[in-house]
């Protein structure tokens, strides 16, 4: 009995230890106000809210949606601010695989054509 107690437990840490090299991030995008350059637009009667940022996980290179969102353009920055990759992600699509190919540290922009994007730091 205590080796069948011992089995299980070491079972239980090897899972455990396996499933937490995987990490799950969940994201928090900041909202970006698109600078249109012109100086001579009138100014809006009241101000425009942001929109709500969308809500999203990063697993390896695997970006979940967990709310609904709007139609973006899914842009990768590198550190010299290159765009290194780009998609478009309709609303009916809540897993978007980015290239197994590209590893460090990117801005990650998500723009729908709004007064408005929203952008973090990712790492792959």
């Amino acid at each position: 009995m205590k080796k069948l107690l011992l089995i299980l437990v070491l079972l239980c840490y090897v899972s455990t230890k396996a499933s937490a090299q995987h990490l799950v991030n969940e994201l928090t995008f900041i909202v970006e106000h698109v600078n249109t350059g012109g100086t001579n637009n009138p100014l809006p009667k009241s101000p425009e809210l942001p929109p709500d940022a969308p809500e999203a996980t990063l697993e390896d290179n695997v970006l979940t949606f967990t709310s609904s969102h709007d139609d973006y353009t899914l842009t990768l920055l590198d550190e010299d601010s290159e765009v290194v990759y780009q998609t478009v992600v309709p609303s009916s699509v809540s897993v978007v695989v980015l290239p197994a190919t590209l590893s460090g540290d990117f801005e990650l922009q998500l723009d729908y054509g709004g007064n408005y994007y929203f952008y973090c730091e990712i790492a792959l």
